[in-house]
This record gives C-alpha cells, structure tokens and sequence, in this order.
C-alpha cells in the first residue's frame, strides 16, 4: 500500500457538471421539466427476486411510484454483488425513459446485502414482476440520446479521499453520517462548483472535509465526517495465535478485508511464518508489522563489532551494546577504552553501522 501524503493542506478543486437535462426532447410528454430525481443509495438488502430501482435507489417525483417498480436485475442474476450506475441507465433507457425527465444523483454503485426470502417469496415474486411500467403513460416510449452520467459530488470527493489516502478509488469505502448524507444529497449541491479541501497533517479513518463554494467568498465551508476504510488482500490467521507464540506456516492464509484507511496489514504470508506475536491474534485477523515482535539482533551488554564508513574507507571496532535492538533499529553503544556512548544502526546480528560525516 503506497504511503499517504503528508501535506498540510490538500486542496482539489472540481467542478461539478449538472446531472440533470441530456439532450433536448421533452420528457413525458409536454414539458422538459425534471419529473423525477433518483438518489442510488449505498447499500441495499435485497432478496432472491428480482432487484427493482426502488430497491436500491430514493425516487421522488410525479413517476416515483412507477420508476420504483422498474426492474434492474432480474432473480436468477444470485452472484450479482453490486448495481451501478451503467446498469440503471441502461435499464432506464430499455424502459423508453427519456433522460431529460430524470436526473441521476448517489452512488456509483449499490452494493448488495443478500438475505434469506420469507416463505412465502414465490407469492411475493409474483407481484414484484407484475410490469416493469405498471402506469403505462408515465414512462412515454420516445427515442432517447444515451444517458451521460456524470460524477457525482460523493463520488468527487471519494476520488480526492483515494488521491490523498494513496489508494484507488474503487478500494476505498467511505461511511457517511446520516447528517453528511442528507448534506450531500440536498438539491443543490450538485449544481455548484465546490473546492473540495482535505483539513489534516495526514490522512486519518474519520477525516475533516471541507466544501468551500469557490463562486461565493462569503457562504461558510460546509463541514464533513465520513469513516474511511479500506479493501485489501492480507495475510490473515486461521487459529488464533496467543502473545509471544511463534506464528507457523500452517495457520496462515491471504484473505480479502476491510481495513482502516490507516491500517497496513502485511500481504505476504512470509512475513508472518516464525514471527513472534506481540500480542494476542485472533482467528481471521489482519496482521500488522505492528504486531509482531521485532527479532532483537543485538542485546543489552553484549560486545559487537561497529562497522565506521567513511567515504571508500570502512574502520572495524568493538564496543558495548548499552540497548536491544532489531533490523534496521537504532542503539546505544559504548566505547571500553574511552566510556564514550555513540549511536549505530542494527545491521545483522552483533553487527552496527555507523556513518562518519566527512566535513
């Protein structure tokens, strides 16, 4: 995972295009007016039937009820994990919606919660597929230019989130307040330019947003709190591991997992094999560098060979080791002849680099 940028300030400005009129017929009928705004939400629960608009969307307007009612995916589509955008134009368009009538706000994609269908779900199937257009005159079959759909303010900001946080987009989740989403689902943000600015020294799982209008030096930042997480394939335990245990080979495997946006579990299975947990581990959990122990090198009162670069010229001596030290750690040595007490880099075992500085 990439290291997340430390500025003081991270400033991205993005101009939001207007998600509402395509193209220049009328829509249903006589006027050009919006009939309809359609919110994708999130996440939805849905069943082994088919997946309607009204299930994974928030629909208002004169044709809510009939939009609603609008299949997405058909029942037999079980290993669907998600409904996108892609798929609610295309279905909007089978159906003869006119885009002009619709403006398209929320997410890029709905994910899919599946759960267990009542006993009675044939009986409930049934009339879910009943029409995809139940009022017959409300979604007019005229021809259509194809849907533009264009990114939307939490999906602007999930892209400046991604930026910063050093990930990609489609590997961040972002967790909005309920307040933060009725902000940002409000009728007019999505038709103003916003300067989207990240308020943090770094990067961390509940981050300060600030929308700052750029047209309107006097309108107050809009403040948001969203949770980050993160999609990653790690190295996870398959028993779980008590403190100060060795970690074998046999009780390891790479998993998909949802992390936070600051977490940086290990990916490699090697990473892990003959480490020393530094705490206990639980069975399915991500490890981190964190938490296992660092193998010590060198110890506290042992002699060690020093290793003096200068330039091309390398000077061996011994001293003391005044503290632990792993891979890469710094310690505190001590010269026998002078009592002088110096710094050094661990480099294997018994064995310091220093660097002498040549003015």
């Amino acid at each position: 995972m990439n290291r997340l940028h430390r500025s003081r300030y991270i400033t991205l400005l993005i101009t939001l295009m207007t998600l509402g009129s395509v193209g220049g017929g009328a829509a249903y009928g006589e006027t050009s007016a919006v009939s309809a705004q359609i919110a994708v939400r999130q996440t939805a629960a849905v069943g082994v039937g088919p997946i309607t608009l009204g299930d994974i969307a928030r629909i208002r307007g004169d044709d809510a009820g009939g939009l609603a009612a609008l299949v997405i995916r058909e029942g037999g589509d079980r290993d669907a994990s998600a409904v996108t955008l892609e798929d609610v134009r295309a279905a909007l368009q089978e159906a003869g919606v006119n885009p002009a009538a619709v403006t398209l706000t929320g997410y890029v994609a709905c994910e899919l919660v599946r759960q267990e269908e009542p006993a009675d779900a044939p009986l409930a199937a049934v009339a879910h597929t009943a029409s995809a257009n139940p009022t017959g005159h409300a979604i007019a079959a005229v021809p259509v230019d194809p849907v533009v759909v264009q990114p939307t303010l939490p999906d602007q900001i999930r892209a400046a989130l991604a930026a910063a946080a050093g990930v990609e987009p489609a590997a961040l989740i972002v967790d909005w307040t309920q307040r933060d989403e009725a902000t940002l689902m409000g009728p007019d943000m999505n038709h103003m330019e916003q300067a989207i600015e990240l308020v943090q020294e770094r990067l961390n799982a509940r981050p300060r947003v600030l929308l700052r209008p750029t047209r309107d030096a006097t309108a107050a930042p809009i403040e948001l709190r969203p949770t980050l997480r993160q999609r990653a394939r790690a190295a996870v335990l398959t028993r779980a591991v008590r403190r100060g245990d060795l970690i074998p080979a046999d009780s390891i495997e790479l998993a998909e997992v949802v992390v936070p946006i600051d977490a940086r579990p290990l990916s490699r299975a090697e990473d892990l094999v003959g480490q020393r947990a530094a705490r206990a581990l639980g069975v399915g959990e991500p490890v981190e560098r964190r938490d296992l122990e660092v193998p010590l090198l060198i110890r506290r009162g042992e002699l060690i060979t020093v290793e003096a670069t200068a330039g091309s010229l390398i000077i061996r001596t011994v001293a003391r080791a005044m503290s632990d030290g792993g891979d890469g750690e710094v310690v505190r040595l001590r010269n026998e002849g002078t009592r002088e007490e110096y710094t050094a880099t661990v480099a294997a075992r018994r064995l310091a680099r220093v660097e002498v500085t040549q003015d």
